[in-house]
């Protein structure tokens, strides 16, 4: 997938960079440095697992499924966490747009708080059955209204849209790192 490709060109560049100015990074802030690492790591990682779910699926068999979904979801939390660390590593706030915001939203009813979704407001299932490469249903009761609610949700186009937030926000990164590299190049000529 061309997008995939993109961002795993970016961060592999961006690696490229912090492993050539290591020690300006760490008499910067290695606290700062640590976090950097770490924010790489879990970017290329969590980016192997959805370039997996994109070349073969989400599987055939129940348990497949839905270990595969879970950690589709987890996977998208957790590179969005090592995007805002990495803002803030270099002074800025990134705010994710509403798509990329509804997975977390998702992820955290579906598998993060099924029994206790929006603060005790909804109860969430997920329908087994309805777990496919590209949806799955879920079925929220809502304990005041004592209603069901069924919702389908699209997740393979939530994803894709997030790798296109996620492939600009790594170009903005790179632009910021640049910008702390011509910095310590200056601060090197004086």
């Amino acid at each position: 997938m061309k997008i995939i490709n993109s961002i795993n060109r970016q961060l592999e560049q961006l690696r490229n960079e912090l492993v050539e100015y290591t020690k300006q990074y760490i008499k910067y802030s290695r606290d700062k440095f640590n976090i950097f690492c770490v924010c790489m790591d879990t970017l290329e990682d969590t980016m192997s697992a959805i370039e997996y779910y994109f070349n073969y699926g989400i599987g055939s068999e129940i348990g497949e499924r839905y270990i595969k979904l879970y950690g589709l979801l987890q996977s998208i939390q957790v590179q969005q966490d090592a995007i805002r660390e990495l803002y803030k590593i270099f002074g800025h706030i990134y705010n994710f747009s509403n798509d990329t915001k509804s997975i977390r939203a998702i992820r955290n009813e579906v598998i993060g708080h099924p029994m206790d979704c929006r603060h005790g407001e909804y109860v969430t299932f997920l329908s087994r059955l309805s777990i496919n490469d590209e949806s799955f249903q879920i079925i929220q009761y809502n304990k005041s209204l004592c209603k069901d609610d069924y919702r389908k949700i699209e997740y393979r186009e939530l994803i894709i849209n997030h790798l296109d937030e996620l492939d600009k926000c790594i170009q903005e990164i790179i632009s910021f790192h640049l910008e702390l590299r011509k910095s310590f190049k200056q601060v090197g000529e004086e």
